[in-house]
């Protein structure tokens, strides 16, 4: 009698089939994974770039105000301190982890307040939220809107656009 060596070809297209299935599900959760850590980086430069208007706040009574027509950071906070040259606010602002696939963070601020935006990958994220309001634009975001927040404390919530100087 003669033994068979080998697979059949159905077999192989099974083992075929099961492998891409397996790397296709490895693969999703390794670009989530990704998106949750840009995610993360993006909250944690926000809340940076908070302190650091705090700090300016508090020093000179007023918010750094954007340039008209502009939505870039405010680059006072990363000029040494007027009266210690040695003490910075912030020696670099921070961009978006994505900021060469056209997102950006978004600063609004009048002087008496501010409000910062930027954009989140994970929609699954629980601080998700589409800000859609006149003005804001984190860049080629799903739909232009802005997902994350935060604001001076004189704001309460992110949502309000017209925040008090108090």
């Amino acid at each position: 009698m003669k033994k068979n060596k080998g697979f059949t070809l159905m077999e192989i297209l099974i083992v075929i089939l099961l492998l891409g299935i397996l790397s296709g599900l490895v693969m999703n959760t390794f670009i989530n994974t990704l998106k949750k850590g840009r995610d993360s980086r993006r909250k944690q430069d926000l809340g940076q770039i908070s302190r650091a208007l705090e700090i300016y706040y508090s020093e000179h009574n007023v918010y750094p105000t954007h340039k008209a027509g502009s939505d870039t950071l405010p680059w006072e906070l990363s000029l040494p301190h007027p009266t210690d040259i040695t003490k910075f606010y912030m020696k670099i602002i921070p961009n978006d982890p994505q900021a060469d696939s056209g997102l950006t963070y978004y600063y609004e601020s009048s002087g008496t307040y501010y409000r910062l935006f930027s954009c989140l990958e994970n929609s699954d994220d629980l601080s998700y939220n589409e800000y859609d309001y006149t003005g804001t634009d984190c860049g080629s975001c799903s739909g232009d809107r802005c997902h994350y927040g935060v604001s001076s404390p004189n704001c309460g919530d992110i949502s309000n656009s017209n925040c008090t100087s108090d």
